[in-house]
């Protein structure tokens, strides 16, 4: 999928190129991420992209790493798992919340290494999420910023990075909730995602190829990937459009055969927190042309 000039001019403008979802849910985490993976050809000035899986596995750990940003962090992880391998670095520390600062102040080492190696090489501002459990297995997801290092707790058991951040926060907010499964928290990720990459040429569309890459972590079990290309999300979606327009012509017809509120007559039309009278049935008919819409 190629671009024109001014979409491509835009993407190097706004980046990171990418939209990464985690939930924690339970005793588990499930994380989502696009397959959009855009390269910047500053030379001929081409921005060509390419279908690639953003969630990496953690050599000798029950780790998951995704980051948005630059794709050295790949790079660096490689390094580091192959130090571990070799022997020539200490394993890390399985629980995240004691092995985690440490695989983080390897990745900034990493990185200040190879900018003293290349002093014209800027990293793009980097985030980089973390998934694992703690001593007590319960979920945990690290977060830290590179280049310039530290780290911190995600809060609220979710973690969002890239584009559309604001969007999917809503979105996970009102309908986490509603997901009794581990099955309907994944097809809320793809369909968070999905409706995301419909209004931004950042994150990567299952339509145009790019699949969406899912995992699911359960403290000492094996981390289950999987990838779900353009068939499967269209069904998906198509169902969670379906139940979605329904909830919301089921909650606007509540809103409008429930009984009128009678205020005092001093009372004015609009308030704070929103309208009344005839200002409420003018922002349910707004709503009712936004969902046929």
């Amino acid at each position: 999928m190629q671009w024109d000039r001014e979409d491509r001019i835009r993407i190097r403008l706004v980046n990171p190129v990418t939209l990464i979802v985690a939930v924690c849910v339970d005793d588990k985490i499930v994380i989502g991420a696009d397959g959009l993976l855009c390269w910047a050809d500053k030379v001929n000035n081409l921005n060509p992209t390419f279908a690639t899986n953003k969630l990496w596995s953690i050599r000798k750990t029950n780790w998951t790493l995704a980051c948005a940003g630059s794709d050295m962090v790949g790079v660096f992880c490689k390094r580091i798992d192959a130090e571990v391998e070799l022997g020539q670095r200490v394993p890390f520390d399985p629980h995240l919340e004691v092995g985690g600062p440490d695989y983080i102040n390897a990745l900034t080492a990493l990185t200040s290494e190879a900018k003293m190696a290349a002093p014209d090489w800027n990293m793009l501002p980097t985030t980089v999420l973390l998934a694992g459990f703690e001593l007590r297995k319960a979920p945990y997801l690290l977060q830290t910023q590179l280049p310039l290092g530290g780290y911190f707790a995600s809060p609220g058991g979710c973690a969002i990075l890239g584009a559309q951040d604001a969007i999917v926060w809503w979105l996970l907010r009102v309908l986490v909730p509603c997901c009794k499964t581990i099955d309907s928290v994944e097809k809320l990720i793809c369909f968070t995602i999905w409706q995301a990459s419909k209004r931004d040429l950042r994150i990567g569309r299952a339509e145009a190829g790019f699949p969406i890459s899912l995992c699911v972590m359960e403290a000492d079990k094996p981390i289950q990937y999987e990838r779900f290309e353009r068939a499967a999300v269209d069904a998906w979606m198509q169902e969670w459009e379906v139940r979605l327009q329904a909830n919301l012509m089921a909650t606007i017809n509540a809103m409008e055969t429930s009984p009128p509120k009678k205020y005092p007559s001093g009372e004015p039309m609009c308030g704070p927190s929103g309208a009344y009278g005839r200002g409420a049935n003018l922002n349910q008919a707004a709503v009712v042309r936004a969902a046929n819409h």
